[in-house]
């Protein structure tokens, strides 16, 4: 898949180093953000990753969660909760003191389907403009699918991750992924990957 950035002048946001970092956030979360795992599991989860080792926990379902990505340079972390969920978390610092936390919850049931959260450093949940999403806004200029395969792949299943290489949300259409494999190779030359820079946030 390409990549399309949204058109949008970027703000730009001091890089002053919060006061707590995003180990320190994740482990001090208040618990109903994290019904799967106690805070003294995040925090053996942080320890793990800061000692390099792919260590598991043993969550609530009895399952195991682990970190996938911890990056204390770039306030960023992404932990597999259960087998088919994630949750992705970035600090964007604003000023000496004040910060925001967004979060984003990603389920394969079994496609994948995000959902973005964004708190202040008070853990008060802030209204966020989203990008309500076309079938263009995730497909190449050069397309020339019709308006009834355009409509096949409407976006109704839409996934999210924080970028590992510039300071963005990359969202992905999955709808074509309930269709059958031929046709999915079929819009797979067609499809992007469409961008929002955190700077618009919240």
């Amino acid at each position: 898949m390409t990549r399309k950035i949204l058109p949008i002048i970027l703000l730009i946001l001091p890089l002053i180093a919060t006061a707590q970092n995003i180990g320190w956030i994740y482990q001090n979360m208040p618990s109903e953000l994290s019904p799967i795992l106690n805070a003294s599991q995040r925090f053996e989860l942080i320890e793990y990753a800061k000692e390099g080792r792919h260590e598991s926990v043993t969550n609530i379902l009895n399952g195991n969660s682990h970190i996938l990505s911890y990056n204390e340079q770039q306030h960023y972390l992404k932990v597999a909760t259960t087998t088919n969920s994630t949750l992705a978390i970035k600090i964007i610092p604003i000023s000496s003191s004040e910060y925001f936390t967004v979060m984003i919850h990603t389920v394969a049931a079994p496609i994948s389907s995000s959902t973005i959260t964004i708190y202040n450093q008070n853990w008060q949940k802030i209204d966020a403009q989203l990008p309500r999403f076309k079938t263009n806004d995730f497909l190449t200029l050069q397309h020339n699918l019709s308006a009834e395969e355009l409509e096949q792949i409407s976006p109704i299943f839409v996934s999210a991750d924080f970028s590992t290489t510039s300071q963005t949300i990359e969202f992905t259409n999955q709808t074509h992924k309930i269709l059958p494999q031929k046709q999915q190779e079929h819009y797979l030359p067609f499809l992007q990957t469409y961008m929002i820079p955190l700077s618009i946030l919240p």
